[in-house]
């Protein structure tokens, strides 16, 4: 094999170990995210190179290639329409709100930059056309983070959870028409009780559950409270139960949690729905608790708009860092296309 391919498996190799590292201390980084990613490129480059060179080998790797392609050229086919009837679906079954818009918002851009912004970028001077490379590596640089953050929420889905938790914090979320839990709400509510009562019969010790949750705008009782009377009302034994009633957000819902718990835990469990669940835990490393996540059932058809929806406030978690990334990108870029 020539050098380089010796250099590729190297690399391969290092990036192997060291997702594996990430993956046993620490989960919750969206490193894991980039290093997997990172991976799966790497292993495509050093099959194309290997296989490239070996005649058994190098048809296979040319089918291959064709089927990427082909997959491509259907996703770029289908994202539009599916990202309009995903929003549909969503406006049909859930509420009209900003929040539940991202799939529309995110369709017209695409459509903005397709036939509106190209055709105008085409036309501009040398040095415009430079300047608005901006916008195309700050889409590429969106593109990847969001990738990213896909796969390091995907793999944390899959990690086992350990049934010796002293605490599980049920994270709150808007109550229909103001006073009743909607059904992602009582998912995660299901998904609190399903474990807590598996932990009671594994160990014979049942862990304290706080509902957490403040009182919305539009709310007429609070979602700690609203989370409370349901799981009475549905048969579970809320002696054991704790309510929270001021957290507005995320953050909020764990800090003051976090305030409830006794002095001796140190095991506690997240239960949100599956989209929320790597978000949660990010933030969750601030308050010095062993956390895990656990994820209540989500409809499919809420999952993109949510994702994405989660993807932004990532984002604003880390704005400092990919705002100096991505200027620094942006700004080398612009001057090779000055002076090229």
């Amino acid at each position: 094999m020539p050098v380089y391919s010796y250099i590729l498996i190297v690399i391969t190799s290092f990036i192997f170990f060291l997702l594996i590292w990430f993956l046993k201390n620490d989960s919750r980084r969206l490193i894991v995210g980039t290093l997997s990613n990172a991976l799966i490129c790497i292993l495509a480059i050093d099959i194309l190179t290997v296989g490239a060179s070996v005649p058994n080998v190098a048809g296979i790797v040319s089918v291959m290639i064709l089927m990427a392609i082909v997959m491509i050229l259907l996703l770029a086919i289908t994202i539009l329409p599916g990202m309009i009837t995903n929003n549909l679906l969503v406006y049909k079954r859930e509420s009209h709100n900003l929040a539940n818009s991202l799939m529309f918002l995110l369709a017209l851009a695409f459509i903005i930059y397709a036939f509106a912004y190209q055709p105008a970028v085409v036309k501009a001077p040398k040095l415009i056309q430079s300047i608005l490379t901006i916008v195309p590596i700050s889409i590429a640089y969106l593109f990847v983070a969001f990738a990213n953050f896909l796969t390091a929420s995907m793999l944390y889905y899959f990690k086992p959870i350990k049934y010796d938790q002293d605490v599980l914090i049920v994270l709150g979320s808007g109550l229909i028409n103001g006073d009743k839990v909607g059904r992602l709400l009582t998912n995660r509510i299901l998904a609190a009780i399903k474990f807590s009562d598996k932990q009671l019969h594994l160990t014979g010790r049942r862990p304290l559950i706080i509902f957490s949750g403040g009182q919305g705008n539009n709310e007429s009782l609070s979602e700690g409270l609203a989370m409370q009377k349901w799981a009475q009302n549905n048969g579970y034994d809320t002696s054991e139960t704790l309510i929270e009633t001021q957290s507005r957000n995320t953050y909020q819902n764990l800090l003051f949690s976090s305030q409830l718990m006794p002095s001796q835990v140190q095991h506690v469990l997240i239960v949100s729905n599956t989209y929320h669940i790597f978000r949660a835990v990010m933030l969750a490393r601030y308050f010095g608790f062993e956390y895990q996540g656990l994820g209540g059932k989500t409809p499919l058809y809420f999952i993109p708009n949510a994702l994405v929806r989660e993807f932004v406030a990532v984002l604003v978690m880390n704005r400092k860092r990919h705002a100096i990334t991505l200027g620094t990108i942006n700004l080398f870029v612009i001057i090779f296309l000055i002076f090229y």
